[in-house]
């Protein structure tokens, strides 16, 4: 695939690329930000307005904040299986393997010791995975160096790059819209054998366009995002709750919506009504992805962007939304958590995990609790993707996937230290455990302003009117992933 001029690039990504964060054109990874970018038009000034989103008191944002953790030993496991199938995913293979992750670095082509894996990301990864990296430098003998972006820039920096002959040879999409897709190779291009049941299936498809797979990930890598609820126990204790994580553990059946927003309404009334207390922080990107719908979103099953703004469901998850706002159930800040006037807070998984620094004060008195998203939503809400891409023009492209198998995998690191404590190790691993997952663009500040500033019955008639907006950026977004080669 030819890239295309800077000129045009840097056009298009204006029209259809644009990041939707809080803090202005800019994306944090593991902020809101690394949720809504791309088909955004949205204006510094509009996106500033919102500095006050759910993230502004959390600390800082995952993938900001994780540092390495143990590496674990992952080996002596045999061949468990090959049948014959076929793939989507770009396997140069029609046999479906079993392997382990230490199977797969012994199969790694000879050529490909001492070679250097250029990774472009925002932040030096052997910060974060210093020990996993070193242990995969020292099993495969190629090192990896991060090419570090401006993180308010980074997917203009790289079409910047790929477009000028520059290439990287890994990177990292967030979500799966149009942007990164036109200036990364499909899999199908790598010799690498991606069909084996160590690969992330359900992520992979949700990066395939017209049968070619654009994103990779191993199935359970620890720093893969998907949404959880996390609350104060202390501000629990005080008005004398049961604690959720414990309704859950005894019947997740129990654990609902309606329980969730039935104990908002207890910890209002407990806190006599008071200015400044609400139940629960978030509902703008948990909520309608909890139950598969969002403003717009990508359907891999047809390879095109779909319109989600008539669907009766999406209507349904924002008149919800909109409701408990109205009723104090929920807010937007969540400054209030840390202090005990918000009782929940829905945010991304990352945060159980023991090197993350989101409400340390909480974590370090023992006062963060975690549960998972209620068990009657139809999906597992996904805050951000961590997909890997081969950029067009990598040199070293082969040594990706290694790479990604080696990194990802949970046996390379002590699961058992990986998590704050024990109930968000044993949270997490239900969370994880859940498919049907669903990442949608959930959020524009003009739309969502409109609905925040209503009422329920208003909501269907602010969706109605914006319909065309969102049209314009899915008709446009269709032509250009029509494009793609």
């Amino acid at each position: 695939m030819k890239p295309t001029a800077l000129q045009k690039v840097l056009c298009l990504l204006l029209a259809l690329s644009m990041f939707a964060s809080v803090s202005g054109c800019s994306r944090k990874p593991g902020g809101e930000s690394g949720s809504e970018a791309a088909l955004e038009e949205t204006s510094a000034g509009d996106a500033s307005e919102d500095a006050s989103s759910d993230e502004s008191e959390s600390g800082n944002s995952p993938r900001e904040s994780e540092d390495s953790a143990a590496q674990g030993d992952g080996n002596g496991q045999t061949v468990q299986s090959q049948s014959v199938a076929t793939t989507s995913s770009g396997s140069q293979s029609d046999k479906t393997t079993s392997l382990t992750r230490d199977q797969v670095m012994k199969s790694m082509p000879t050529q490909l010791k001492g070679t250097t894996l250029n990774f472009f990301w925002i932040i030096d990864y052997k910060t974060e995975y210093g020990s996993t990296i070193s242990a995969f430098e020292k099993a495969t003998g190629i090192t990896v160096k991060t090419e570090i972006a401006n993180k308010n820039q980074y997917e203009l920096q790289f079409f910047a790059r790929v477009s000028s002959g520059n290439s990287p040879d890994m990177v990292i999409s967030y979500d799966n819209n149009y942007g990164m897709k036109q200036y990364l190779q499909p899999t199908s291009a790598l010799s690498f054998n991606f069909n084996d049941t160590a690969w992330d299936t359900e992520l992979m498809k949700a990066f395939t366009v017209n049968g070619k797979t654009y994103g990779f990930n191993v199935k359970g890598d620890p720093y893969q995002n998907r949404m959880l609820i996390v609350y104060n126990k202390s501000a629990l204790k005080k008005v004398e709750l049961e604690d959720p994580h414990q309704i859950w553990k005894k019947n997740p059946n129990d654990w609902t919506w309606d329980k969730l927003f039935s104990m908002c309404g207890q910890f209002l009334t407990a806190n006599r009504n008071r200015d400044g207390y609400y139940g629960i922080a978030g509902l703008r990107e948990s909520y309608p992805r909890s139950f598969g719908v969002s403003l717009f979103s990508y359907d891999s099953d047809s390879s095109k962007y779909v319109n989600n703004m008539k669907n009766p469901e999406t209507v349904k998850r924002y008149e919800t939304i909109i409701d408990n706002i109205n009723k104090k159930y929920a807010v937007e800040d969540a400054t209030g958590f840390a202090l005990g006037q918000v009782l929940f807070v829905a945010m991304w998984s990352s945060s159980a995990n023991k090197t993350d620094n989101a409400y340390s004060d909480l974590k370090s008195k023992g006062n963060l609790g975690f549960v998972p998203m209620p068990t009657d939503s139809t999906h597992q809400a996904v805050f951000e993707y961590v997909a890997y891409g081969v950029p067009v023009g990598a040199k070293n492209p082969e040594a990706a996937p290694y790479y990604v198998r080696y990194i990802s995998d949970p046996k390379s690191y002590d699961m058992n230290s990986f998590y704050i404590t024990d109930e968000a190790k044993e949270v997490m691993t239900a969370v994880n455990a859940r498919s049907n997952t669903y990442w949608g663009n959930t959020y524009r500040y003009e739309i969502w302003s409109k609905l925040a500033a209503g009422t329920k019955d208003q909501v269907k008639s602010v969706l109605d009117s914006e319909y065309g907006t969102i049209q314009a950026l899915v008709d446009d977004s269709n032509d250009a992933l029509s494009k793609l080669k």
